[in-house]
């Protein structure tokens, strides 16, 4: 009888490890092939990739735009629809049933790629959804080592965690309209949703506020405009009245709508008003003798300006970064800002410090004590290294996290912020798989036009970029050179010459690696920030 027993026990057992999946199924490593790491994903072996796409929409989410973003990614492999007589892919469209619903949009997807790779379906419930359905499908595509195309089969379940995320134009100095349109060109593809223009340097900004745009500046913003078109990327354009503004004056208040309007007629719905990095005083007598505080001047005239934006547009979206911008201390300012600000403002804020060693949920639980709401996280983060010490779970507190790359302000170090901004958006996607090393690992894979040798060579040209003050930047070159120079201190005496000679060929092929990022797919924008680094490897 016990052995009975012991026989149907065991038998049940064998049935339930037949019933559920493999661990090994989820063999390869998602968080290596999508970036920005996914929320779920179980990815198995690759299969051979042969055919042409066969689009099967049974969406109305699954538009043009997004269809020619899937179309891309079969073309990228070689891959596209000619004949009908063709063996097909047959890749179905169709409605999510599982959802994230952001403050603005639903941009979750879901993928599953069958055995065999013969059968694909997408499934989103918003345009969005399936361009980065598209985007993270390029990511599961990937040449085999004779040249074939082949897939990673299995699913990936993906959404994002914060609703708005992405890089804060605001520094004291200001991109060029090159690096800026190659910015918002690099952001799409990284699922990072949200561009704020607020550079200090820029007069039309800041000092120069009243004055209009000509026509060539708006051109500018039109051709901005369009690349966010193509991914879906928010840019939110901002003023900074600040420096000299009568808040009192009717006629500074039009002057101020006019100019935003200007940018709205263009098709902008998300609007910002900087009140930051100024003396927190009614500098005129007509300011003093109206308002009791300057918050309640701030206050009223950002309430104005929504009222204002959202006479053309009811869904214009206006944020507000207050005079005192981090921190929660409870002060005259915040009591008039919590009575007068109207509730829908989001209101900006760079964490505990102006330059936060950490942002805790904690810490965002004191704003919102303090302030009467949870804040718009616009991070002040700017080492050249990844985003690191923001708390998993900050999403549960705040709606956005985008950052200022403050120290690539400069238009010679904009594509240097690319390091640090990468990462912003990876732990913005899924704060709670981030992890940094890897993050910017994958993140200079990329920038390296995908192969890891030449993303050791930019890991390692960004550490000599910054003269070693990087010391977290690490490269599996620096481990290999340790283990070798280790072997030479322990040899024998008048026995190192080997390890010598294979410390000499490992220097000679990081070397040549450095040389080759030249031609290596790296964006020449990028390699012109490198370039003294660069070409200091080519004649050693």
């Amino acid at each position: 009888m016990k052995t009975q027993i012991v026989k149907t026990l065991l038998a049940a057992a064998a049935l339930l490890l037949l019933a559920r999946p493999a661990a090994a199924s989820c063999a390869a490593d998602a968080a290596r092939i999508i970036y920005p790491a996914p929320q779920k994903a179980c990815l198995g072996k690759p299969a051979p990739l042969a055919g042409a796409p066969d689009f099967r929409s049974g969406s109305p989410a699954f538009t043009d735009k997004a269809a020619a973003h899937l179309r891309a990614a079969f073309e990228a492999m070689g891959l596209s629809r000619k004949s009908a007589r063709e063996d097909l892919i047959k890749v179905h469209l169709l409605p999510n049933p599982e959802t994230h619903t952001g403050a603005f949009r639903d941009e979750g997807y879901s993928i599953e790629v069958e055995p065999g790779g013969k059968k694909i379906t997408l499934r989103a419930n918003s345009e969005t959804g399936f361009i980065y359905a598209a985007l993270t499908l390029g990511q599961l595509m990937h040449s085999t080592e004779t040249g074939a195309p082949a897939i990673y089969t299995g699913t990936v379940n993906d959404y994002p965690a914060f609703a708005f995320r992405g890089v804060l134009e605001g520094g004291y100095d200001i991109w060029q309209h090159a690096n800026r349109a190659d910015m918002l060109r690099w952001m799409g593809p990284l699922k990072m949703n949200y561009f704020i223009y607020a550079p200090k340097e820029d007069p039309y900004f800041r000092r120069q506020w009243r004055k209009p745009f000509p026509q060539s500046e708006l051109d500018k913003y039109r051709e901005y405009l369009a690349i966010c078109d193509e991914f879906n990327v928010i840019f939110a354009f901002s003023l900074s009245p600040a420096l000299n503004m009568e808040y009192s004056s009717e006629q500074e208040f039009q002057t101020l709508v006019s100019k935003y309007r200007q940018i709205q007629d263009l098709g902008v719905a998300h609007f910002g008003i900087f009140f930051d990095d100024v003396l927190p005083f009614l500098s005129t007598p007509a300011d003093q003798a109206r308002f009791e505080h300057i918050a309640e001047a701030e206050a009223l005239v950002t309430n104005r300006l929504l009222e204002a934006l959202r006479e053309k547009d009811p869904k214009a979206r206006l944020f507000f970064v207050p005079n005192q911008y981090w921190g929660w201390t409870p002060t005259k300012y915040w009591e008039f800002i919590r009575r007068d600000l109207n509730p829908e403002i989001e209101i900006g804020w760079t964490g505990i410090d102006i330059v936060s060693d950490v942002i805790t949920i904690e810490h965002a639980e004191k704003f919102k004590h303090t302030v009467g709401k949870y804040p718009a996280i616009g991070d002040n983060y700017s080492p050249l290294y990844a985003l690191a010490r923001r708390e998993a779970g900050l999403e549960t507190v705040a709606s956005s996290f985008v950052n200022n790359p403050y120290a690539f302000a400069a238009d010679s170090k904009a594509q240097l912020s690319k390091f640090v901004d990468a990462t912003v958006g990876d732990y913005a996607w899924n704060t709670r798989a981030y992890d940094p090393d890897r993050s910017l690992f994958e993140a200079a894979r990329r920038l390296a036009g995908g192969r890891e040798k030449h993303a050791h060579a930019l890991l390692l040209a960004l550490r000599l970029a910054d003269g070693h003050r990087s010391k977290q930047i690490q490269s599996q070159w620096r481990a290999d050179i340790a283990a070798v120079i280790d072997k030479i201190a322990n040899a024998p005496g008048g026995k190192s010459a080997p390890q010598a000679r294979a410390l000499d060929k490992r220097l000679e092929s990081m070397l040549n690696s450095m040389r080759e990022l030249h031609t290596s797919g790296v964006n020449p924008l990028l390699l012109g920030e490198l370039k003294p680094i660069l070409e200091k490897a080519a004649v050693m």
